[in-house]
C-alpha cells in the first residue's frame, strides 16, 4: 500500500511541476520576455539604460507612469534613443532619487 502512494504521490507532483513549467513557457513562446520582447527591452518605457554612472531599470510600462515620467522630464521622450540620452545625463542613484519625488518608476541596478 505505501509503494502505491508514494507512487501516486510521485505522479502528481510530476504532473504538477509540467503545469508550472507550460505556464512560465508561455511567455516565451509568445515572445514577451525574449531580447526584444515588450518585457524584454523592446519597449522604450521598460527597459534598461545605461547612466553617468551605472545602470538603470525604467519600468514605466503602465501608460500612465510614461506620461508622467514624459510630463515630468518636460519632453515627450517615446524612442530608446531619445531616452537613453537623457537617462546619461545623471546617475543611477540620482534618477532612482528623481523617480520616488516624481513617482516613476526607476531603479538603480545593483
Amino acid at each position: 500500500m505505501a509503494r502505491t502512494q508514494a507512487a501516486d504521490y510521485e505522479s502528481q507532483r510530476a504532473a504538477i511541476l509540467e503545469n508550472a513549467a507550460e505556464a512560465f513557457a508561455v511567455s516565451v513562446r509568445l515572445d514577451v520576455t525574449t531580447p526584444g520582447g515588450i518585457l524584454g527591452g523592446g519597449l522604450p518605457n521598460y527597459s534598461i539604460y545605461p547612466t553617468k554612472e551605472g545602470f538603470l531599470a525604467c519600468g514605466a510600462l503602465e501608460l500612465h507612469f510614461f506620461r508622467r515620467l514624459q510630463t515630468a522630464l518636460g519632453e515627450e521622450a517615446a524612442t530608446h534613443e531619445e531616452l537613453g540620452g537623457i537617462f546619461l545625463g545623471k546617475t543611477a542613484a540620482e534618477w532612482e532619487a528623481w523617480g520616488i519625488e516624481h513617482d516613476v518608476p526607476l531603479a538603480a541596478i545593483h
